[in-house]
C-alpha cells in the first residue's frame, strides 16, 4: 500500500514537472512567434527565429502531456486535433518581402500500441501542387490548415483538410487536401476520392423479353488526389464543410473577363456556389448548389498576417 502511494506521488510529480516545462516552452513559443510576425523583422531574422521556433515546438511536442495540451497562447499558428483523437497537426507560415509565403508544420501521431508520440516535421518542398500526385512529410505542399473532416474510406479512415496558401502578390490558393497515417505514423498526402461527375447507370424495367442493359458509364480522366483553387490576391473565397448539407461547399470562381480564362490572378467568386457530396467512398462535384440558407457560407477566419500589401502588417487570423 505504501509503495503504491509512493509510486503515485512520484508519477504525479513527474507529470506536474512536465506540465511546468510545457508551460514554459509555450511562453517561449508565443514570444518567438510574436517577433516573427513583427513588421520590423526582416527576412533573415524571420528565417533564423523560425528555426528556433521549430526546435522549441518539437521539444514541446515530445513531452507526454503535450498531446492533450491546447496551446492557447500560440495565437499565430493553426492547431487541429482529429475528432478521433489519433493525431494533431500544427501549421503556420509567414510572408517575406518579395510577397512569397513559406510554410512549416508538425504532425503529432499517438501510437497507442507503442504508447508513444511520433513527431514528424512537414517540409514545404512542392512549388505548385499537382492534383494527381501523392506527397509525404518530406515532399509537402505547404499551407495553413483551418478545418478537418474525418472520412471513412472502405476499412480505413482518412482526413480531409481545408487549407489556405497566401502564394504570392498576384494570387492566393485554397486547398482540399487529404491526409492519412499508417500504424507507424507515416504520413500520406493525397487520395483518389474526388471525381468531377458521378458515373451514370441506366435502369431497365423487368421484362420477359431479352433486353440489352447499359453498364455504368466510365467517365474519362483520372480521379483527383486533392482539389486546388487559385484566385486573385485581393479576392476572398469561402471553402467549408457544411454539416447540415453533408457537403463541401465553396465559392465558384470565374475570370473577371472571358479573355482571362486560366489566368487565375484574375479569378474571383461570382456569387454562386459549388460543392462536393459524398457517395460510395467518393466525393462528386455538384455545380450551382443552393446554399443561400447556410450560415457557414462566409470567408474563413484564419490568418497569421494581413497580406493586403507586401509589408505584411500584423493581424489576428483573417485570411480571405
Amino acid at each position: 500500500m505504501k509503495f503504491s502511494i509512493l509510486l503515485l506521488s512520484v508519477l504525479l510529480s513527474l507529470e506536474l514537472s512536465a506540465q511546468a516545462d510545457l508551460n514554459a516552452l509555450e511562453d517561449s513559443l508565443a514570444a518567438l512567434f510574436e517577433q516573427i510576425e513583427a513588421r520590423e523583422t526582416d527576412d533573415a531574422q524571420k528565417q533564423n527565429m523560425n528555426e528556433v521556433f521549430k526546435l522549441t515546438l518539437h521539444n514541446a511536442l515530445l513531452l507526454p502531456t503535450s498531446f492533450k495540451h491546447n496551446f492557447k497562447k500560440l495565437k499565430g499558428i493553426s492547431i487541429l486535433h482529429s475528432p478521433d483523437n489519433k493525431f494533431k497537426i500544427f501549421t503556420w507560415g509567414f510572408g517575406t518581402s518579395d510577397g512569397v509565403y513559406h510554410y512549416f508544420g508538425f504532425t503529432q501521431f499517438h501510437n497507442k500500441k507503442a504508447k508513444r508520440m511520433i513527431i514528424r516535421e512537414l517540409q514545404d518542398k512542392v512549388a505548385s501542387p499537382d492534383e494527381f500526385s501523392q506527397y509525404s512529410d518530406s515532399t509537402w505542399y505547404g499551407a495553413v490548415y483551418y478545418e478537418i473532416v474525418p472520412v471513412k474510406k472502405k476499412s480505413d479512415t482518412c482526413y480531409i483538410l481545408f487549407g489556405w496558401d497566401g502564394n504570392n502578390w498576384m494570387s492566393k490558393k485554397r486547398i482540399i487536401e487529404v491526409v492519412s497515417f499508417n500504424h507507424e505514423g507515416k504520413i500520406r498526402f493525397g487520395n483518389t476520392i474526388f471525381k468531377e461527375k458521378e458515373e451514370e447507370v441506366i435502369k431497365v424495367k423487368k421484362s420477359k423479353m431479352p433486353v440489352l442493359t447499359k453498364k455504368k458509364e466510365v467517365l474519362p480522366g483520372r480521379e483527383k488526389q486533392r482539389i486546388v483553387f487559385e484566385y486573385a490576391a485581393k479576392a476572398a473565397m469561402s471553402l467549408h464543410y457544411n454539416k447540415s448539407m453533408n457537403m463541401i461547399v465553396f465559392d465558384h470562381l470565374a475570370p473577371s473577363d472571358p479573355m482571362y480564362t486560366n489566368m487565375f490572378m484574375f479569378y474571383a467568386p461570382d456569387f454562386s456556389y459549388d460543392g462536393y457530396y459524398y457517395k460510395n467512398n467518393k466525393w462528386y462535384l455538384r455545380r450551382n448548389i443552393d446554399a443561400r440558407s447556410s450560415k457557414i457560407i462566409k470567408a474563413q477566419t484564419y490568418t497569421p498576417q494581413d497580406d493586403e500589401d507586401v509589408k505584411l502588417k500584423k493581424t489576428k487570423f483573417r485570411r480571405n
